[in-house]
């Protein structure tokens, strides 16, 4: 079973890549939504996103586990 605050999560990182997408800044570029999905979908893992920075930069995320 889930933790419901892991929709909470999902939710919060779906409107932070809505809002990149509108404004046209890479806030969670494509290559990162691709990584954050397949490591929040592992067992334990309940959340993750990436902390921003340099534009430049797509080589960091995080990821909340239990």
């Amino acid at each position: 079973m889930l933790p419901p605050f892991k929709f909470d999560l999902q939710e919060v990182r779906s409107k932070m890549k809505q809002m990149g997408d509108f404004s046209g800044v890479p806030i969670e570029p494509a290559e990162q939504t691709r990584l954050l999905d397949i490591c929040v979908s592992l067992p334990g893992v309940v959340g993750g996103g990436v902390p921003g920075g340099k534009q430049s930069t797509f080589s960091y995320d995080f990821n909340s586990t239990l």
